[in-house]
């Protein structure tokens, strides 16, 4: 290969060399040499520094810089055209490319919104270019809040108690901590308490809550954490969804339908068990039957309640008088309170207990060996 030439037409500039292999042959043999080349970037680009070094959570930067030629001598030029840049941005393990084009003087400008706190590291560079290095950074300063949308449900008669975890991602101690729940009307809170008020860096803490409410309600209201970053204010809340109810009893019967039989001028029994399956203790059950129905209660003593997850049993007399007619009666006895009601269907067959005596005389009007006689063999 001495004295030959090779000619690489357009090579693309990038941060690492390359490795290149030129290989001669002919019938003989061939040989091979390895070389490296390294082709420059034609420009590259930076970012300028943020005005402050701390900001709050969140706050929208704008983040500018510049593109500038590169010599191959090393050093570097202004350029006067419009080119491609990427602006990489890391906080907490995460990056984000951002791709621009710059104005015909090589300047870029570009709106940022630092939502996460942390440590924002930052660097503008040739699309091509793989390096990553760090050009600018600032502080973001604010704590995370978990869960960022509490869920407390439950009744009125309860104390709710609810836990938050407070994180604080930047590299800035906090202090001075205070949490505070946002006013309800019925809402009381009974206790706030904030684990520290001081928050070193990655470090973690929290806020434990614990309300009633006199009253239902269903809102979303919030739990707000204020602290210093050196001298810079931070601020952060969470959502609560409060959704408390008032306990409510829920009434039903054992059975849906009854069979009884009951006799004309005799009394019987039915006893029909009543559940509270609700959280609440049922209000004095009214008990409701037909007008004209043969039943009456008799016990439990009227008016009475059913505690909840309870039940009671409620026994009714039935008497039908000599003058009701045999058959089935239907009729539905309802229980009822405050929040709700049960429905029993009752399905009565009426039938008489009296003893008769009865005779069947049978004649015979002619002998059994009449000629022409009428049998009673098949009589009816």
């Amino acid at each position: 290969l001495n004295g030959s030439r090779v000619v690489w037409e357009h090579p693309k500039g990038r941060s690492a060399a390359y490795n290149i292999s030129v290989m001669a042959s002919n019938t003989v043999g061939a040989h091979i040499i390895w070389f490296t080349v390294k082709v420059k970037l034609s420009y590259s680009a930076y970012v300028h520094p943020t005005p402050s070094n701390s900001y709050t959570r969140p706050s929208l930067l704008r983040l500018s810089g510049k593109a500038v030629k590169n010599e191959l001598d090393g050093s570097i030029a202004p350029i006067d055209e419009e080119v491609d840049i990427v602006l990489r941005m890391a906080v907490n393990d995460l990056t984000q490319v951002i791709p621009l084009t710059t104005n015909e003087k090589g300047e870029f400008s570009t709106l940022y919104l630092a939502g996460n706190a942390g440590l924002h590291e930052m660097g503008a560079f040739h699309p091509g270019d793989t390096s990553i290095s760090t050009q600018q950074s600032f502080q973001v300063v604010g704590m995370d809040i978990a869960p960022v949308k509490a869920q407390v449900s439950g009744l009125t008669t309860e104390v709710h108690t609810f836990q938050l975890s407070v994180t604080n991602p930047s590299d800035i101690t906090m202090r001075d901590m205070s949490a505070y729940f946002q006013y309800v009307t019925g809402v009381s809170v009974l206790e706030l308490k904030l684990g520290n008020q001081t928050l070193a860096p990655k470090a973690s803490t929290y806020i434990s809550v614990s309300l009633n409410a006199s009253e239902p309600i269903a809102t979303t209201t919030k739990v707000s954490l204020y602290a210093w970053a050196g001298n810079t204010p931070a601020f952060q809340s969470s959502l609560v969804q409060l959704s408390i109810r008032k306990p409510k009893s829920s009434l039903r019967v054992g059975s849906r339908r009854v069979t009884f039989k009951a006799v004309r001028e005799t009394q019987r029994y039915l006893k029909v068990t009543l559940y509270n399956d609700g959280n609440s203790i049922s209000t004095p059950v009214s008990i409701t039957i037909p007008q004209g129905f043969f039943f009456t209660l008799v016990a439990p003593a009227h008016p009475f309640t059913v505690p909840p997850g309870g039940s009671q049993v409620v026994t009714f007399m039935a008497y039908p008088e000599e003058s009701n007619p045999f058959g089935t009666y239907t009729a539905n006895i309802k229980f009822s309170d405050a929040d709700s009601y049960s429905i029993v269907r009752v399905d009565a067959q009426v039938s008489s207990s009296t003893l008769v005596n009865l005779t069947v005389l049978v004649e015979d009007e002619y002998t059994y060996f009449a000629p022409g006689r009428l049998g009673v063999a098949n009589a009816t």
